[in-house]
C-alpha cells in the first residue's frame, strides 16, 4: 500500500513550535501519551491550527531509530448532504540524543523534525460515520474526484450484488502467497461484499495517471501492517469502465 499523501507543508505550526521550545521543556513520549489530545495539539501545531484536533495516535517509527510518528485529527465536518471531511496533521519528532540511538525511550526529550497535513474524506451523511467506518485520505488532488470515486464504487458495488449484467469490465489478482485464493469466490461477488467503509486512501495510480487506487484496509490502526484489496478504476463514465481487486500485502518499509 502506499503511503499517505503529503499535499502541503505547514511551515506556521514548525515556526510556533520552534518558539515554543524556547520556553517550555521538551516533549517525552511518556508525556504525549499521558497529556490530553488538546494538550498534544497545542504544543504541536500551536493555538490556531490545534483548536479542534479531536483524537491523536503515536508510534515509533520502525524504519528510523529514535524518530516518533503522532497522528492528529482535527474535528470532522459535513460536505454537502453526503459527506464528511476531517483533516490530519502528522508531525515527526525525534529524540535529542544522537549514539547509539535504536528507539525513542519513555522520557527521551524530542524534537520537531517536520509536519505534514492532508484532507481525509468519508461518504457518511452529517458524518454520521457507520461503526468501524474510515476516512479516506485523499492523494488525487481535490475531494470532488475522491467523491466520485466513492459514488462510483458505491454504483458499481449495487450492480454487483443485483441480478444482471454488470457492464464492468471486471478482474481479480491475489498477491498473497501465505493465505487462501481470495479471489476463488469470484470477482463479482467480492465486489457486493467489500467493506467500501474500510476505504483508508484515494490517490492515482503511479503507473497509469488516468486510473484511480482506492485502498480498502481491513485492519484498524492508520498505519496498516495487514493485506488489504487495492481496487484500482479506469475509464468510469464512459462505455467500457475497467475495474481490478487486488488481495495485497502492505510494503515492507
Amino acid at each position: 500500500m502506499k503511503g499517505l499523501p503529503i499535499l502541503r507543508w505547514t511551515w506556521p505550526a514548525l515556526l510556533a513550535t520552534a518558539a515554543a521550545a524556547q520556553t517550555e521543556p521538551p516533549l517525552t513520549y511518556r508525556a504525549i501519551r499521558e497529556m490530553p489530545p488538546a494538550a498534544v495539539a497545542l504544543r504541536l501545531l500551536g493555538s490556531g491550527q490545534g483548536a479542534d484536533v479531536v483524537r491523536i495516535e503515536s508510534r515509533r517509527e520502525p524504519m528510523l531509530p529514535g524518530a516518533l510518528d503522532i497522528m492528529l485529527f482535527h474535528r470532522p465536518v459535513p460536505v454537502g448532504r453526503d459527506y464528511c471531511s476531517q483533516s490530519v496533521h502528522q508531525v515527526t519528532l525525534f529524540t535529542v540524543r544522537h549514539e547509539g540511538t535504536q528507539t525513542v525511550l519513555d522520557n527521551d526529550g524530542l524534537r520537531v523534525q517536520n509536519t505534514n497535513e492532508w484532507d481525509s474524506l468519508a461518504r457518511a451523511p452529517g458524518c454520521r460515520l457507520s461503526a468501524g467506518q474510515r476516512f479516506a485520505a485523499i492523494g488525487t488532488g481535490d475531494s470532488d474526484t475522491a467523491m466520485q470515486v466513492l459514488d462510483d464504487l458505491a454504483a458499481a458495488q449495487a450492480r454487483a450484488a443485483a441480478h444482471g449484467r454488470l457492464r464492468i469490465q471486471l478482474r481479480c489478482r491475489d498477491e498473497v502467497a501465505y493465505d487462501p485464493n481470495q479471489c476463488r469466490r469470484g470477482a463479482r461477488t467480492i465486489l457486493a461484499t467489500l467493506p467500501l467503509g474500510r476505504i483508508c486512501s484515494i490517490e492515482r495510480d503511479r503507473e497509469d495517471r488516468q486510473a484511480i487506487e482506492a485502498v480498502v484496509c481491513l485492519d484498524d490502526s492508520v498505519w496498516a501492517r495487514a493485506s488489504y484489496w487495492s481496487v484500482r478504476m479506469r475509464d468510469f463514465g464512459s462505455d467500457h469502465p475497467r475495474l481490478s481487486l487486488t488481495w495485497k500485502d502492505p510494503a515492507p518499509f
